[in-house]
Protein backbone atom coordinates (compact mmCIF):
# COMPACT_ATOMS: atom_id res chain seq x y z
CA UNK A 1 0.00 0.00 0.00
CA UNK A 2 2.82 2.38 0.94
CA UNK A 3 4.57 1.66 -2.34
CA UNK A 4 1.44 2.55 -4.29
CA UNK A 5 1.08 5.81 -2.39
CA UNK A 6 4.74 6.66 -2.97
CA UNK A 7 4.38 5.94 -6.68
CA UNK A 8 1.70 8.60 -6.80
CA UNK A 9 3.17 11.15 -4.38
CA UNK A 10 6.82 11.03 -5.48
CA UNK A 11 6.21 12.03 -9.13
CA UNK A 12 3.91 14.82 -7.96
CA UNK A 13 6.51 16.06 -5.49
CA UNK A 14 9.33 15.93 -8.05
CA UNK A 15 7.15 17.60 -10.67
CA UNK A 16 6.20 20.38 -8.26
CA UNK A 17 9.82 20.85 -7.24
CA UNK A 18 10.87 21.09 -10.89
CA UNK A 19 8.21 23.76 -11.52
CA UNK A 20 9.42 25.77 -8.51
CA UNK A 21 13.02 25.58 -9.69
CA UNK A 22 12.04 26.71 -13.19
CA UNK A 23 9.98 29.58 -11.77
CA UNK A 24 12.87 30.63 -9.54
CA UNK A 25 15.39 30.82 -12.36
CA UNK A 26 12.87 32.55 -14.62
CA UNK A 27 12.29 35.11 -11.85
CA UNK A 28 16.03 35.78 -11.70
CA UNK A 29 16.13 36.11 -15.50
CA UNK A 30 13.18 38.51 -15.56
CA UNK A 31 14.71 40.67 -12.84
CA UNK A 32 17.82 41.18 -14.96
CA UNK A 33 15.96 42.03 -18.20
CA UNK A 34 14.69 45.60 -18.22
CA UNK A 35 12.23 46.59 -20.91
CA UNK A 36 11.93 50.08 -22.37
CA UNK A 37 8.25 50.97 -22.54
CA UNK A 38 7.20 53.92 -24.69
CA UNK A 39 3.94 55.76 -24.09
CA UNK A 40 2.57 58.53 -26.28
CA UNK A 41 0.86 61.32 -24.37
CA UNK A 42 -1.25 63.55 -26.60
CA UNK A 43 -2.63 66.86 -25.34
CA UNK A 44 -3.61 70.26 -26.64
CA UNK A 45 -1.87 71.74 -23.56
CA UNK A 46 1.55 70.69 -24.87
CA UNK A 47 3.38 73.75 -26.27
CA UNK A 48 4.50 73.49 -29.89
CA UNK A 49 8.19 73.51 -28.99
CA UNK A 50 7.71 70.48 -26.71
CA UNK A 51 6.05 68.34 -29.39
CA UNK A 52 8.06 65.11 -29.61
CA UNK A 53 9.89 65.62 -26.30
CA UNK A 54 10.93 62.33 -24.69
CA UNK A 55 10.54 62.16 -20.92
CA UNK A 56 12.18 59.23 -19.14
CA UNK A 57 10.49 58.03 -15.96
CA UNK A 58 12.05 55.48 -13.60
CA UNK A 59 11.25 54.51 -10.01
CA UNK A 60 11.88 51.93 -7.31
CA UNK A 61 15.55 51.14 -7.89
CA UNK A 62 16.00 49.19 -4.65
CA UNK A 63 18.92 47.04 -5.80
CA UNK A 64 19.79 46.11 -2.24
CA UNK A 65 18.74 43.75 0.52
CA UNK A 66 19.66 43.80 4.21
CA UNK A 67 22.99 42.04 3.62
CA UNK A 68 23.71 42.73 -0.05
CA UNK A 69 24.01 45.44 -2.68
CA UNK A 70 23.38 44.34 -6.28
CA UNK A 71 25.85 46.66 -7.98
CA UNK A 72 25.71 44.65 -11.21
CA UNK A 73 21.93 45.05 -11.53
CA UNK A 74 22.14 48.76 -10.75
CA UNK A 75 24.76 49.29 -13.43
CA UNK A 76 22.65 47.31 -15.88
CA UNK A 77 19.78 49.74 -15.20
CA UNK A 78 22.10 52.72 -15.60
CA UNK A 79 23.30 51.35 -18.95
CA UNK A 80 19.72 51.00 -20.16
CA UNK A 81 19.00 54.57 -19.07
CA UNK A 82 22.14 55.92 -20.72
CA UNK A 83 21.46 54.11 -23.99
CA UNK A 84 17.83 55.22 -24.29
CA UNK A 85 17.07 58.50 -26.06
CA UNK A 86 15.50 61.12 -23.74
CA UNK A 87 15.39 64.86 -23.11
CA UNK A 88 14.72 64.84 -19.36
CA UNK A 89 14.69 62.24 -16.57
CA UNK A 90 12.08 61.99 -13.81
CA UNK A 91 12.70 59.80 -10.76
CA UNK A 92 9.83 58.38 -8.72
CA UNK A 93 11.59 57.58 -5.43
CA UNK A 94 12.70 54.54 -3.44
CA UNK A 95 16.37 54.60 -4.37
CA UNK A 96 17.34 51.92 -1.85
CA UNK A 97 15.66 49.57 0.60
CA UNK A 98 18.13 50.15 3.42
CA UNK A 99 19.70 53.31 4.80
CA UNK A 100 23.18 51.79 4.71
CA UNK A 101 23.04 51.44 0.93
CA UNK A 102 22.20 55.10 0.19
CA UNK A 103 25.81 56.27 -0.22
CA UNK A 104 26.98 53.40 -2.48
CA UNK A 105 23.81 53.75 -4.58
CA UNK A 106 24.43 57.41 -5.35
CA UNK A 107 28.12 56.78 -6.00
CA UNK A 108 27.05 54.48 -8.84
CA UNK A 109 24.18 56.74 -9.92
CA UNK A 110 26.69 59.46 -10.79
CA UNK A 111 27.29 57.40 -13.94
CA UNK A 112 23.86 58.41 -15.29
CA UNK A 113 24.32 60.84 -18.17
CA UNK A 114 22.27 63.96 -17.56
CA UNK A 115 20.06 64.84 -20.52
CA UNK A 116 19.63 68.35 -21.88
CA UNK A 117 16.83 69.34 -19.50
CA UNK A 118 18.18 67.68 -16.37
CA UNK A 119 16.91 65.23 -13.76
CA UNK A 120 14.02 65.77 -11.33
CA UNK A 121 12.89 63.57 -8.44
CA UNK A 122 10.55 62.87 -5.59
CA UNK A 123 11.25 60.54 -2.67
CA UNK A 124 9.46 57.35 -1.66
CA UNK A 125 8.64 55.59 1.58
CA UNK A 126 11.97 53.73 1.80
CA UNK A 127 13.85 57.02 1.45
CA UNK A 128 12.55 58.20 4.83
CA UNK A 129 14.78 55.87 6.82
CA UNK A 130 17.30 58.70 6.42
CA UNK A 131 15.44 61.33 4.41
CA UNK A 132 18.00 64.08 4.99
CA UNK A 133 20.81 61.89 3.67
CA UNK A 134 18.81 61.00 0.54
CA UNK A 135 18.01 64.66 -0.11
CA UNK A 136 21.69 65.55 0.38
CA UNK A 137 22.81 62.88 -2.09
CA UNK A 138 20.20 63.91 -4.65
CA UNK A 139 21.49 67.46 -4.42
CA UNK A 140 25.14 66.36 -4.66
CA UNK A 141 24.31 64.29 -7.75
CA UNK A 142 22.76 67.32 -9.45
CA UNK A 143 19.18 66.11 -9.17
CA UNK A 144 16.45 68.64 -8.38
CA UNK A 145 14.07 67.29 -5.75
CA UNK A 146 10.38 68.16 -6.08
CA UNK A 147 8.89 67.00 -2.79
CA UNK A 148 5.91 69.40 -2.51
CA UNK A 149 7.49 71.61 -5.17
CA UNK A 150 7.25 72.33 -8.86
CA UNK A 151 9.70 73.34 -11.57
CA UNK A 152 9.40 74.76 -15.05
CA UNK A 153 11.19 73.42 -18.10
CA UNK A 154 11.45 76.19 -20.66
CA UNK A 155 12.06 76.40 -24.39
CA UNK A 156 12.14 80.03 -25.40
CA UNK A 157 8.95 81.59 -24.04
CA UNK A 158 7.14 78.24 -23.72
CA UNK A 159 7.17 75.88 -20.76
CA UNK A 160 5.93 72.67 -19.20
CA UNK A 161 5.64 72.07 -15.46
CA UNK A 162 6.97 69.16 -13.42
CA UNK A 163 5.34 69.00 -9.99
CA UNK A 164 5.75 66.52 -7.16
CA UNK A 165 4.75 65.65 -3.63
CA UNK A 166 6.24 63.99 -0.59
CA UNK A 167 5.54 60.34 0.12
CA UNK A 168 2.03 59.45 1.26
CA UNK A 169 3.12 57.17 4.13
CA UNK A 170 5.88 59.20 5.75
CA UNK A 171 5.62 62.69 4.31
CA UNK A 172 2.91 65.31 4.04
CA UNK A 173 1.94 65.41 0.35
CA UNK A 174 0.09 68.59 -0.61
CA UNK A 175 -1.00 68.74 -4.23
CA UNK A 176 -3.23 71.73 -3.55
CA UNK A 177 -0.34 73.89 -2.35
CA UNK A 178 2.01 72.74 -5.11
CA UNK A 179 -0.48 73.50 -7.90
CA UNK A 180 -1.95 76.64 -6.33
CA UNK A 181 -0.62 79.04 -8.97
CA UNK A 182 -0.90 76.64 -11.88
CA UNK A 183 -3.39 77.22 -14.69
CA UNK A 184 -5.50 74.45 -16.22
CA UNK A 185 -4.06 75.37 -19.61
CA UNK A 186 -0.53 74.62 -18.41
CA UNK A 187 0.92 71.23 -19.28
CA UNK A 188 1.67 69.55 -15.95
CA UNK A 189 3.35 66.22 -15.19
CA UNK A 190 2.73 65.27 -11.56
CA UNK A 191 4.96 62.92 -9.55
CA UNK A 192 3.65 60.93 -6.59
CA UNK A 193 5.61 57.89 -5.48
CA UNK A 194 2.55 56.18 -4.02
CA UNK A 195 -0.43 55.90 -6.42
CA UNK A 196 -2.85 55.72 -3.47
CA UNK A 197 -2.42 59.49 -3.11
CA UNK A 198 -4.34 59.86 -6.39
CA UNK A 199 -7.46 59.05 -4.35
CA UNK A 200 -6.85 62.07 -2.10
CA UNK A 201 -6.25 64.67 -4.79
CA UNK A 202 -9.15 67.06 -5.32
CA UNK A 203 -10.85 67.40 -8.71
CA UNK A 204 -9.64 70.98 -9.08
CA UNK A 205 -6.03 69.79 -8.83
CA UNK A 206 -6.62 66.79 -11.09
CA UNK A 207 -7.96 69.17 -13.75
CA UNK A 208 -4.57 70.89 -13.70
CA UNK A 209 -2.60 67.65 -14.05
CA UNK A 210 -2.15 66.15 -17.53
CA UNK A 211 -0.73 62.93 -16.12
CA UNK A 212 0.36 61.54 -12.76
CA UNK A 213 3.39 59.24 -12.64
CA UNK A 214 3.70 56.78 -9.74
CA UNK A 215 5.41 53.55 -8.75
CA UNK A 216 5.75 51.91 -5.33
CA UNK A 217 3.91 48.65 -6.09
CA UNK A 218 6.52 47.02 -8.41
CA UNK A 219 3.60 45.68 -10.49
CA UNK A 220 3.16 43.17 -7.67
CA UNK A 221 6.82 41.95 -7.75
CA UNK A 222 5.69 38.31 -8.01
CA UNK A 223 2.34 37.79 -9.72
CA UNK A 224 0.15 34.94 -10.85
CA UNK A 225 1.34 35.11 -14.46
CA UNK A 226 0.61 38.83 -14.59
CA UNK A 227 -3.06 38.51 -13.67
CA UNK A 228 -2.87 39.53 -10.03
CA UNK A 229 -0.45 39.59 -7.12
CA UNK A 230 -0.98 38.32 -3.58
CA UNK A 231 1.45 40.98 -2.35
CA UNK A 232 -0.29 44.20 -3.42
CA UNK A 233 -2.33 44.36 -0.23
CA UNK A 234 0.81 45.14 1.77
CA UNK A 235 1.56 48.30 -0.24
CA UNK A 236 -1.80 49.64 -1.45
CA UNK A 237 -5.28 49.97 0.02
CA UNK A 238 -6.90 49.50 -3.38
CA UNK A 239 -5.99 45.97 -4.42
CA UNK A 240 -5.36 45.62 -8.14
CA UNK A 241 -6.63 49.11 -9.00
CA UNK A 242 -3.19 50.73 -9.06
CA UNK A 243 -0.95 47.68 -9.42
CA UNK A 244 0.47 48.54 -12.84
CA UNK A 245 0.06 50.42 -16.08
CA UNK A 246 -1.89 53.32 -17.56
CA UNK A 247 -5.18 54.10 -15.87
CA UNK A 248 -7.80 56.65 -16.85
CA UNK A 249 -10.32 57.67 -14.19
CA UNK A 250 -12.83 60.33 -15.32
CA UNK A 251 -10.33 61.50 -17.97
CA UNK A 252 -7.56 61.84 -15.37
CA UNK A 253 -4.53 59.77 -16.34
CA UNK A 254 -2.16 58.00 -13.96
CA UNK A 255 0.65 55.67 -15.02
CA UNK A 256 2.05 53.28 -12.41
CA UNK A 257 5.43 51.90 -13.41
CA UNK A 258 6.63 48.42 -12.45
CA UNK A 259 9.89 50.06 -11.37
CA UNK A 260 13.34 48.55 -11.63
CA UNK A 261 14.37 46.56 -8.57
CA UNK A 262 13.11 45.09 -5.33
CA UNK A 263 13.89 41.95 -3.42
CA UNK A 264 12.08 39.24 -1.49
CA UNK A 265 13.70 37.30 1.37
CA UNK A 266 17.09 38.57 0.21
CA UNK A 267 16.55 37.33 -3.35
CA UNK A 268 16.36 39.58 -6.42
CA UNK A 269 13.28 38.20 -8.14
CA UNK A 270 10.41 39.28 -10.37
CA UNK A 271 7.72 37.01 -11.73
CA UNK A 272 5.56 38.39 -14.55
CA UNK A 273 6.27 41.89 -13.23
CA UNK A 274 9.12 42.83 -15.57
CA UNK A 275 11.19 45.88 -14.59
CA UNK A 276 11.00 48.83 -16.94
CA UNK A 277 12.27 52.21 -18.01
CA UNK A 278 9.38 54.34 -19.26
CA UNK A 279 9.53 56.90 -22.05
CA UNK A 280 6.63 59.34 -22.22
CA UNK A 281 6.64 60.92 -25.67
CA UNK A 282 4.73 64.20 -25.89
CA UNK A 283 2.43 64.85 -28.86
CA UNK A 284 0.84 68.20 -29.50
CA UNK A 285 -2.76 68.02 -30.76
Amino acid sequence: MLRKIMKIILPLFLGGLAVLIICYFYSRYEFENIKVKEIELASEDIPESFDGMRIMYVADFQFDARNSFNKKALNNAINVMNNTDKDVILLGGDYTNWEGKVVPFFEEFKKVKKPEYGIYSVTGNHDYSNHLLVLEKLRETGIKNLDNKKAEIKKGNQKIIIAGVEDLWFGEPDAKAVLKNTDKKDFVIFLSHNPDYFEEIGNNEKEKMDITLSGHIHAGQATFFGLFSPFTGSVTRYGEKYRYGMKNFDNHKIYITSGLGGSAFGQYLRFFAQPEVVIVKLKKI
